[in-house]
């Protein structure tokens, strides 16, 4: 049996998930990750932090009308009710801060990379401005697009 590969998980892409609207770039790569995970095909885990970041995408996709209040609560439960791991450590916040000063990221984005520099795991994000940000220089994260399926 092949061992299922293992993300760190960006809100960018579970956002897509739960706004899910057609338009959304790389959606349906989105839609693959969360597939291959519930298949158990990946393993993901994330900053604790991903779940305040999805209530504020959920948020502003309601008040922009790209959503009803209604999809952004079912969302939002969907999401809670995932067994995701999460990570929520004081040495963490730590990372997460000398990361952000060494890649000049958000604080946030520094967690998601303190993450993915912990566990070894690379950070699957469809966050272009991260993207263009990191380069080459971070050389565990992923991008979105280049996301294949794990099955078959």
């Amino acid at each position: 049996m092949v061992e299922a590969a293992s993300y760190v998980l960006d809100a960018s892409i579970a956002a897509k998930w739960l706004i899910g609207r057609p338009d959304e770039p790389f959606l349906e790569q989105a839609y693959q990750v969360l597939r291959d995970y519930e298949d158990n095909l990946v393993q993901l885990v994330a900053p604790s932090l991903i779940r305040f970041e999805l209530g504020h995408a959920l948020r502003r996709a309601a008040i922009r009308e790209r959503i009803s209040w209604e999809v952004a609560q079912l969302g939002l439960r969907r999401f809670l009710a995932l067994p995701l791991q999460t990570i929520d450590t004081d040495d963490l916040l730590s990372a997460g801060l000398a990361m952000s000063g060494r890649y000049l990221c958000s604080f946030y984005d520094g967690l998601y990379l303190a993450v993915a520099e912990l566990t070894q795991y690379p950070l699957i994000h469809a966050d272009e401005r991260l993207h263009n940000l990191l380069g080459n220089r971070f050389h565990d994260a992923f991008w979105i697009g280049d996301y294949r399926t794990h099955g078959s």
